[in-house]
């Protein structure tokens, strides 16, 4: 934690470390979701000691109410020889918005689907954004990325904590897969903290809720280009 600008601000700057790259990530945007989290922008901000709110650098608007991606506008620089970034939503996924929101927020997976593919384009990349409740559908999918996505971000819902197949999947392609959560696995039942999938994927980003995927976006979007520059 820094010294901010003024005397009674506190500078923090949060960065996200993602298999060994510190402070990589810098999400750009922020929106607040229903129950409070932000989804959007890791980046320079102060907080007043005394009224304890942000104050935001002229670059970094602050975040609006609702959660939607219509201000996160792709940049006109997209790469369109750059091979999309695929993320695969597994079983009852659709169902986001009215299941559980306690648990998986209040945003639908149309509501993700859009801040994804904003994002993405921020960072030069269009998204494949799909979902399916069968298990073999999620492996020919997975199958189909191996020559025509850069990168994959896949929620596989309950399917990773019991899918050999795609575990195996996974394994059989060459690009990196990230395993991405809403919930934090690790904090609910115990059949949860198997992860077949996280034993397969290059890393793992849960616990967020929405926000998850859009950090998911930011690794995968690095390492598709890390693997593209290699």
């Amino acid at each position: 934690m820094q010294v901010g600008a003024g005397p009674e601000a506190l500078g923090r700057d949060l960065a996200v470390a993602f298999d060994g790259h510190a402070g990589a990530l810098d999400l750009q945007g922020g929106e607040q979701i229903g129950d409070g989290r932000r989804i959007g922008r890791l980046a320079h901000f102060s907080v007043d000691r005394q009224t304890h709110k942000p104050s935001y650098p002229p670059r970094l608007k602050a975040p609006r109410a609702g959660f939607n991606a219509r201000h996160l506008q792709p940049r006109k620089g997209t790469m369109p020889d750059r091979k999309p970034i695929y993320v695969l939503n597994g079983p009852n996924l659709n169902l986001l918005g009215a299941r559980e929101p306690h648990i998986y927020g209040h945003a639908t997976l149309a509501d993700i689907e859009q801040a994804c593919v904003a994002r993405a384009g921020q960072l030069g990349f269009s998204v494949e954004f799909r979902q399916s409740n069968i298990e073999g559908e999620l492996v020919n999918w997975l199958q189909e990325a191996r020559d025509k996505a850069g990168a994959v971000v896949l929620n596989a819902g309950a399917y990773t904590h019991t899918s050999v197949a795609l575990h195996d999947a996974i394994k059989a392609i060459a690009i990196p897969v990230i395993e991405t959560h809403l919930s934090n696995p690790a904090t609910r039942e115990d059949f949860r903290h198997v992860s077949l999938v996280g034993k397969a994927a290059k890393g793992v980003i849960a616990g967020f809720g929405a926000t998850s995927y859009l950090l998911a976006i930011e690794a995968a979007a690095l390492l598709a280009n890390e693997s593209k520059g290699a």
